[in-house]
């Protein structure tokens, strides 16, 4: 149970730090057109700058571990795990909800996943044949891959395997705190 309760906290503040499909540009771009920026504003910005930068964090490991288990990530939708079973557009309900199920039993049963690892993606296949999860260990740079395939019969699906391989540690992600991002914000306003 504490093994569910972290993968569901890990997985909260992920959310927390999830994509939006917002630009920070967009909003940085604002704000500096504006003589008067507003606190509202550059924390807007900010949150929008620190969502951008934690997700190309996380596709720096994925691609790493794309390469490294020969995978074709054009073939694929990626999905934060946070995302909610409705937006899987290859999958019924039924079918996404039976994934996310087995997706974080086997998270918390396998143990691999520690607090601090990159946050684990859900890649789904175009067709809905297959799925797998990616997540890279910060301390030793290991890449995980967990597979998953659906039973077409009754919208089930199972874990079927895992690998891990050697990877790099990645540095640690740095955001310019808001303080600082807020200057240059006033800054390039002028």
């Amino acid at each position: 149970m504490k093994k569910i309760y972290g993968i569901l906290l890990t997985a909260g503040l992920v959310a927390v730090l999830g994509v939006t499909g917002y630009s920070a540009n967009t909003t940085a771009q604002a704000a500096t057109k504006s003589p008067d920026i507003s606190e509202s504003m550059a924390e807007k910005a900010w949150d929008e700058y620190a969502k951008e930068a934690v997700l190309k964090k996380k596709f720096e490991a994925y691609n790493e571990a794309f390469n490294q288990f020969d995978i074709n990530d054009q073939d694929y939708n990626y999905y934060p795990m946070y995302t909610n079973i409705k937006e899987f557009k290859e999958l019924s309900t039924k079918s996404a909800f039976s994934l996310k199920k087995a997706v974080y039993l086997s998270l918390s049963e396998q143990g691999d996943i520690k607090t601090g690892d990159i946050a684990p993606g859900l890649f789904i296949k175009h067709d809905g044949s297959e799925a797998f999860v990616l997540f890279k260990s910060s301390d030793n740079g290991e890449n995980h891959i967990y597979w998953y395939n659906p039973n077409k019969e009754n919208d089930a699906w199972n874990f079927v395997d895992k690998k891990q391989d050697e990877g790099k540690v990645l540095e640690k992600l740095k955001l310019t705190p808001f303080k600082e991002f807020k200057q240059n914000l006033i800054n390039n306003s002028n």
